[in-house]
């Protein structure tokens, strides 16, 4: 569309006798999304598609396209379902992943991780296109800031040649960074980049147990798009690794918003992305992932496959962190385990879970902390009730009330337990904590699991008015459908 000329959408929506609000309001979509479409900026799929659908025309005759025409970005999947669905394998191709084990001998992809026409798309993270849908569903700005700038913090560290390049590139949209082969980078600047993109990397995993799964989303593709930009300050192994670290926090956000195939599949990719290298801690992490989602798939002998082969990796390594990633590893195999109805594994597992503890501190990953919780997620699957709730009072009296995921992960069995116990008072008291950290996280997954327990507690009380009232009061708290 040339300049001066009027909008094809305000003209349509002139015709039909609407205020940008109306029109917002009868296609269901933000006024502020209305108001960029005719400003010819670029809005999500899911707006355009109802903007069609009420006008019964095609988003070339609305003008909603023309901006790509100006543009080589990849347009970008809305950020709803389809954009954990999708999103993450527009930058990566679209090939079909299985799901089954990875058998030591498969290879990796020796082409470059972000080729010319692959560049992760920079409009998952500033564009409007993303940006209007969430501030639609009711963000704020310094909501979606603050995850960003938990993703750019890295910039602190890196060359400031590329700090300034970097931040005009996103601003503008253009890529800035030219330096092609890495041509007159220093040693000190590579060093500078690894360093930052370690330290990011790591402050996003440790925001990961505070945040909401659109806002790790959100932080994986900030990252993505800073690896892009300084891959030529890298060598490939500690690109590829970086790669992997990223994609495992963008399938934990898949994982936690329910999509348990594709979270499978992003972390396959992260796994293959270090398949052949030295990089055992990426390997094991990726291979951990995956068990994690196959179980929740009910997929549990594929999770304990995926468990034996982390732990073969892991053979021989005494580092504190390798140590503790053992520990966790084990302990979930014990709960697969418990929930394949095998109480003599699980405990042997447990068992041999808490030697790989002793003397290592409280951390996020894993700890004893939650040990107790898997313990007592263990003793309730064998509906063990007393012991159960002795290791999940003893894991959330240990646990820090900012770890709100794992908060959930602790309050919601342990209310369950009690409800087993028929003590419902006790129930609804450990449930009410839950809801509000169900509320903040606002993760589907978790939604889950609360209106499970709920069905269980309406099961036990069937006629009880409090139950039902609580039933009530939390199910509108926390918006379950």
């Amino acid at each position: 569309m040339k300049r001066g000329e009027t909008h094809p959408l305000r003209t349509a929506r002139c015709k039909h006798n609407l205020t940008i609000e109306g029109l917002a309001e009868e296609a269901k979509v933000g006024a502020s999304t209305v108001w960029r479409a005719e400003h010819n900026y670029p809005i999500n799929a899911e707006s355009r598609r109802r903007l069609c659908a009420y006008f019964h025309t095609t988003p070339q005759a609305l003008g909603l396209l023309s901006h790509l025409e100006q543009s080589i970005s990849v347009e970008q999947a809305p950020l709803t379902e389809a954009l954990f669905t999708e999103a993450h394998s527009s930058a990566y191709g679209s090939e079909e992943v299985s799901t089954g084990p990875l058998a030591a001998s498969e290879k990796t992809n020796t082409e470059p991780l972000f080729s010319q026409q692959e560049q992760p798309d920079r409009e998952s993270v500033l564009a409007m296109n993303g940006l209007d849908t969430l501030l639609d569903a009711h963000w704020t700005l310094d909501t979606v800031l603050g995850a960003l700038r938990v993703a750019l913090q890295g910039l602190q560290g890196l060359p400031t040649r590329m700090q300034h390049t970097l931040l005009l590139g996103m601003l503008s949209r253009i890529d800035t960074l030219d330096l092609p082969g890495g041509k007159h980078v220093s040693e000190e600047e590579r060093r500078q980049v690894r360093e930052a993109l370690s330290i990011s990397i790591g402050q996003c995993w440790q925001f990961f147990h505070t945040a909401s799964p659109m806002q790790i989303f959100i932080v994986g593709q900030g990252l993505l798009y800073l690896l892009g930009q300084t891959q030529a300050f890298l060598s490939p192994d500690d690109c590829r690794s970086f790669y992997a670290a990223i994609m495992n926090l963008i399938g934990s956000a898949s994982f936690f918003q329910g999509h348990y195939d594709v979270a499978q599949n992003t972390h396959k990719k992260a796994y293959q992305a270090v398949l052949e290298s030295s990089d055992i801690w990426n390997q094991t992490q990726s291979l951990n992932w995956q068990a994690v989602a196959a179980s929740a798939n009910g997929k549990h002998i594929e999770a304990i496959q995926f468990i034996e082969t982390a732990l073969h990796l892991l053979a021989g390594r005494t580092e504190q962190d390798y140590q503790r990633l053992r520990a966790h590893l084990l302990a979930d195999w014990a709960y697969n385990a418990s929930i394949l109805g095998d109480e003599t594994l699980a405990r042997k597992k447990l068992d041999a879970s808490v030697t790989f503890l002793e003397n290592l501190d409280q951390n996020e990953e894993f700890d004893l902390t939650r040990w107790h919780q898997l313990v007592g997620d263990c003793m309730l699957l064998n509906q063990q009730y007393t012991p159960a709730i002795y290791h999940l009072e003893q894991s959330l009296t240990r646990l820090p009330r900012q770890w709100l995921t794992r908060r959930v992960l602790t309050l919601l069995p342990l209310a369950r337990a009690y409800a087993y116990q028929l003590e419902r008072d006790m129930s609804i008291s450990v449930a009410e904590q839950a809801v509000g950290a169900i509320h903040t996280i606002d993760s589907i997954m978790l939604k889950q699991r609360f209106a499970e327990y709920l069905h269980v507690l309406v099961g036990l009380f069937p006629r009880d008015k409090t139950v039902r009232e609580f039933v009530s009061n939390s199910q509108h708290q926390i918006a379950l459908k």
